[in-house]
């Protein structure tokens, strides 16, 4: 198997090469925590492959030091961010733990700095009918709080990793169902349950990764989702956009675009697959 075609989207500090939008100010060729540690998650099937060790360690190596200084736990969009974010804390520890740079206590930290704060427990104004206690959101004022389902849904697989019965659990699920009962086949809808993220393939995307994690009860969702028609073109379109953090900051991932494509380029295909 050939992994050059890997190696080619690999920035020098280990990032995966990733494009920021016009918006965030930064580089063209800026590094994302949060679109590598998606790349990761999906070369994590052949991470045996002797070709395939020093890239996926320079990659875990930017993941580490994605984590903002003096508050263990909690990690950055990027390496050297200047604060945390809750989908990049969850996503890139739950990769490090998966790869073993981290461990049960080290994710059990993370609930309780990132995760426990962002709880929704006071539901205010007149909240969107798929919200309810026990999700993780933020505060926007007099309207009642924000949840992200995709975010969300990468917190369900870390809890999942913790191994443990949390009040999270089943309120994420039922999210879930009802917002995809909310939303119908509408696109207009589904975009209104992940504010931060304008690509709702994203969704299908956070689904299929919850599985991969072990998280079961899933599949049926994502099956109702790929029989839209329009979400079915947008993902023979060109690559889209990845949102990952709260204030909006955008990238598109070359790699993670071929990976979830089915990376018959990198002779990936067969590796798409659940994986524990």
């Amino acid at each position: 198997m050939m992994f050059a075609p890997i190696r080619a989207h690999q920035r020098p500090d280990g990032a995966f090469l990733s494009q920021a939008a016009a918006s965030v100010g930064r580089g063209a060729d800026a590094g994302s925590g949060i679109a590598t540690a998606l790349c990761l998650e999906l070369l994590w099937p052949r991470r045996e492959a002797p070709e395939l060790a020093p890239v996926l360690r320079a990659a875990l190596d930017y993941l580490e030091r994605c984590e903002i200084a003096g508050q263990p736990g909690a990690y950055g969009g990027h390496a050297g961010a200047r604060g945390p974010d809750l989908r990049a804390s969850v996503l890139i520890s739950g990769i490090l733990y998966r790869f073993g740079r981290r461990s049960l206590a080290d994710l059990q930290m993370v609930y309780r700095r990132m995760l426990v704060p962002a709880r929704i427990e006071d539901l205010g104004g007149a909240p969107m009918p798929w919200l309810d206690y026990d999700v993780f959101g933020r505060k926007a004022g007099a309207a009642g709080p924000v949840a992200d389902l995709v975010a969300n849904l990468d917190a369900l697989a870390m809890l999942h990793q913790l191994g443990q019965p949390m009040a999270e659990i089943p309120a994420i699920r039922l999210m879930l169902a009802r917002g995809m009962v909310w939303a119908g086949s509408s696109m207009t809808r589904m975009r209104a349950l992940m504010p931060d993220h304008p690509e709702p393939a994203e969704l299908l995307w956070a689904i299929e990764r919850a599985e991969r994690a072990g998280v079961e009860g899933l599949s049926h969702f994502a099956a109702s989702l790929r029989r839209l028609d329009w979400l079915c073109r947008a993902l023979e379109t060109a690559e889209p956009p990845l949102v990952g953090c709260e204030d909006g900051q955008g990238w598109s991932c070359a790699l993670l675009h071929d990976l979830r494509r089915g990376g018959d380029d990198a002779g990936l295909a067969p590796m798409l697959r659940r994986v524990l």
